[in-house]
């Protein structure tokens, strides 16, 4: 049996459910395909516990709360979600056929490609001795913090420097009975405003080490070019590993690349392929910012450009 809808949304991150909101705003059924068993893409699969800036009317959320407030308006009686639904897409006779990988199969009028800028790992620097072994047998290495409840009442080095690593030592220490930053370099690099929120509620049980290589990880301990620092825990906040090869597995028809990002018109979120529309972290455009409220624009501009050729340009 063969489905049909009108929009296929490949993605249930941010701009896939944003795309599912305005397809109902304007009367058409749509579909969400979420390879993963979860949606809200990299904020739930990396950060759902710290907070994100920039959602107009709110100073800050975390980013588990923005995707649950966000599922609730987007998740209308016209939109279908499926998890766990890789897919693959061919396009016959104008209409894309689209075959989910428990082989329930579909055909649409319209497919919105918003799968992100490809399968996401965290970076985990295999050069450290023990850290492989220790990853994969073992809950001393964790990478992001998934569970704050994890860390209660535990000593919890965080590794890494960046945005992510001021939030999530922030966010842990609030629980943690102590908290350890711990950083490669003599200084972070992280934004300004990150520094000055961290200095600023700073209670006491957060401590940096600048400088320090680490160079082997057993059970319950570090040991780095300096010192031995015994913990309960390591928090690796070394950024993301992208395998941007999804997109070509994906569809069978050829889109216009550029940098393994899909190029879109930037008035319509059109590809080079008739009827095919990309949205969020996979596009590419002069100016292209990757955010919530891009994500938003890029979502609604794709919705409108398919509703205004529907009703023959009106």
């Amino acid at each position: 049996m063969i489905t049909h809808v009108d929009v296929a949304i490949i993605g249930g991150g941010v701009a896939g459910l944003y795309s599912a909101y305005m397809c109902s705003t304007v009367g058409l059924a749509c579909h969400i395909f979420e390879a993963l068993p979860y949606i809200g893409g990299q904020c739930i699969a990396f950060y759902p516990n710290k907070p994100i800036y920039g959602v107009p009317g709110l100073h800050k959320i975390p980013a588990g709360e923005f995707v649950k407030r966000l599922s609730e308006q987007c998740l209308t009686d016209n939109v279908v979600l499926h998890m766990n639904a890789s897919v693959s897409i061919t396009k016959s006779n104008g209409s894309f056929e689209i075959i989910a990988s428990n082989n329930q199969k579909f055909d649409a009028n319209y497919i919105i490609i918003a799968s992100g800028i490809g399968v996401m790992k965290p970076s985990i620097p295999v050069s450290i001795k023990g850290v492989t072994e220790l990853a994969n047998n073992s809950d001393f290495v964790q990478c992001y913090c998934l569970n704050p409840e994890l860390y209660a009442g535990q000593k919890v080095v965080v590794a890494g420097g960046g945005n992510s690593a001021i939030d999530h030592a922030i966010c842990i220490s609030k629980i943690a009975k102590s908290v350890t930053l711990l950083h490669k370099r003599d200084n972070f690099s992280c934004d300004k405003n990150k520094i000055d929120e961290l200095n600023k509620i700073n209670n006491g049980n957060i401590d940096f080490k600048m400088n320090h290589q680490i160079l082997e990880l057993q059970q319950g301990v570090i040991i780095t070019d300096k010192e031995v620092i015994n913990t309960d825990r390591i928090v690796f906040c070394y950024g993301l590993h992208v395998n941007s090869d999804n997109i070509q597995n994906t569809i069978s028809f050829t889109v216009k690349m550029e940098r393994n990002l899909i190029k879109v018109e930037q008035s319509s979120m059109k590809t080079s392929e008739n009827a095919c529309y990309a949205v969020g972290d996979v596009v590419s455009y002069p100016g292209k910012t990757r955010g919530i409220l891009s994500c938003c624009y890029e979502a609604q501009t794709s919705v409108s450009a398919i509703s205004k050729e529907l009703s023959g340009g009106i």
